[in-house]
């Protein structure tokens, strides 16, 4: 109001001289990027975001290696050479409310989250910008999501007390379906109330592979084509034993193993996926890993009873050091690295000619599938066609 004025400036030519020196005016001060006026009538180079200073002071080059994470109601990302150096903006309340996994497309520079709280999935760029609900309705308890770079679709597990589906879709979030499913089953049987727990891609390969847990005590780790068939249990095994309620998977592709933490023992296992054989990765005493990642020969995690995130090798788990302190609460972690995302399937060129969504299932195969609500064309088997009627309505739940 005129009586309680928030902001006062004063117009006058005086306030902004014009032949007060400026030692950006020329060339941009030498600076390749960005060049902002010091004190003392001095300049110094700075670089957007996803960029880096090299020592020369004056050109900025692309940050090829930023450790993401995700914890509580924020996404960073810091220079994995520099940890405590913020090289994208933060993303915080309200565009992120409760971030529970987080994954990247490094062809367009996009950070891709899951929302717990809203059950969303969203999406922002890496430099900064707008952030957009990609899916915004049909998922409950998103605890899995991975994307595939190469076909360029997004796998999404949704949860609830009778169904467990795995879910794909493009990265626009469209031509949403179903290519896992399973019923819960009685309180009594082995069957009952399973969970996902954790979901991971090798779209090299053309797998996927998800981990659940169920309320008697049983794990699994399966896996898939990327079409949800030819389903196979790669580890089963009660919670006392070897194998307890895997979260965090990832693929090492280089090495062919799969990685992910044990949230019953608080220790990281792989799996050799050649011989189906799980060891453990050796750790500190009272460790309590919530999230792992590989990166080359090594592993990085984010350790909940430290409040930190490290870094040790991938098999042996020696040379354990601390590569962020003062970082607690983490759910997801990831490194962009623009190279580790390279590769060829069936899919990679045209979509492999679908219309909706292209599956790969070997190095040179793929499925057409269908959004829900629609079916193969008849005449065309690349194409999807829907009902000419349907009917429409809404429920009023309150």
């Amino acid at each position: 109001t005129l009586s309680q004025p928030f902001d006062v400036k004063i117009l006058h030519p005086s306030r902004q001289p014009r032949n007060a020196y400026n030692p950006c005016e020329v060339n941009n001060g030498n600076c390749s990027h960005l060049c902002l006026l010091n004190i003392n009538s001095t300049r110094k180079c700075h670089c957007p975001h996803v960029m880096k200073l090299q020592d020369n002071g004056l050109t900025c080059v692309v940050n090829e290696r930023v450790l993401l994470f995700s914890r509580a109601n924020e996404i960073r990302g810091v220079d994995l050479a520099q940890p405590y150096y913020h090289t994208i903006p933060t993303i915080s309340v309200p565009q992120v409310l409760s971030p529970t996994q987080l994954d990247f497309i490094a062809s367009n520079k996009s950070i891709f989250w899951t929302d717990g709280q809203v059950n969303e999935v969203k999406r922002a760029g890496l430099t900064g910008g707008t952030t957009q609900s990609i899916i915004d309705t049909g998922i409950n308890h998103p605890s899995g999501f991975a994307l595939d770079w190469i076909s360029g679709n997004m796998y999404i597990t949704s949860s609830s007390n009778t169904q467990n589906k795995i879910l794909v879709c493009t990265l626009e979030g469209e031509y949403i379906t179903t290519i896992y499913e399973t019923e819960a089953g009685s309180e009594n049987s082995e069957d009952a109330s399973w969970e996902i727990k954790s979901l991971a891609v090798d779209p090299r390969g053309s797998l996927m592979y998800w981990s659940m847990v169920n309320k008697v005590g049983l794990s699994t780790i399966e896996s898939a084509r990327m079409d949800g068939s030819n389903q196979q249990k790669l580890v089963n095994l009660k919670r006392d034993q070897f194998l307890a309620g895997a979260i965090s998977l990832f693929v090492d592709y280089e090495g062919k193993r799969l990685y992910w933490v044990n949230g019953e023992s608080h220790n990281i296992q792989y799996l050799i996926i050649e011989h189906l054989v799980v060891y453990n990765v050796p750790l500190p005493e009272n460790s309590n890993p919530t999230a792992v990642i590989v990166y080359h020969n090594l592993i990085y995690y984010a350790d909940q009873e430290a409040a930190a995130i490290h870094s040790c090798d991938k098999t042996t788990g020696e040379n354990n050091s601390v590569v962020r302190n003062n970082t607690g609460n983490v759910l997801s972690i990831k490194i962009y690295d623009a190279t580790s995302q390279t590769g060829e399937n069936a899919c990679s060129k045209n979509k492999g000619n679908c219309s909706h969504l292209c599956l790969p299932i070997s190095k040179s195969e793929r499925v057409c599938r269908c959004a829900t609500g629609y079916s193969v064309d008849p005449l065309d088997p690349l194409k999807c066609i829907g009902a000419d009627e349907f009917l429409l309505y809404s429920i009023n739940w309150e």
